[in-house]
């Protein structure tokens, strides 16, 4: 069984990464995802549950999904060629610790 202070130090690893997430995609240029993760990212600030589902929501698969997502010059981002790799890698990794966190506060709370 999880406890509180299991539950608080999920939601301060979910805002480190998502905040990292944040970081990337604003560099980037990215407009619509660094709007999703903002407001995730506000709504667990202000002890809204609702910012953990919309995270989950954004992974759970299908065309347009976060998961389909890629940072490359050929979207508009600011980003060279040669880094492209190195940054979704580096994007996917931090995305991918904020959904874990996620799903582990979430399901503490019985969502």
């Amino acid at each position: 069984m999880t406890n509180d202070q299991d539950v608080e130090a999920r939601t301060a690893s979910f805002l480190a990464h998502a905040r990292e997430v944040e970081a990337i995609l604003k560099e980037a240029g990215e407009v619509r995802w660094l709007q999703w993760i903002s407001r995730a990212i506000a709504d667990v600030e202000a002890s809204r549950v609702a910012g953990f589902e919309l995270v989950l929501a954004g992974f759970r698969g299908g065309m347009g999904s976060f998961n389909d997502f890629v940072i490359h010059p050929l979207n508009g981002h600011t980003v060279t060629r040669d880094a492209v790799e190195q940054v979704n890698d580096r994007l996917m990794r931090e995305a991918s610790a904020a959904v874990a966190d996620a799903r582990f506060v979430t399901r503490a709370l019985g969502r």
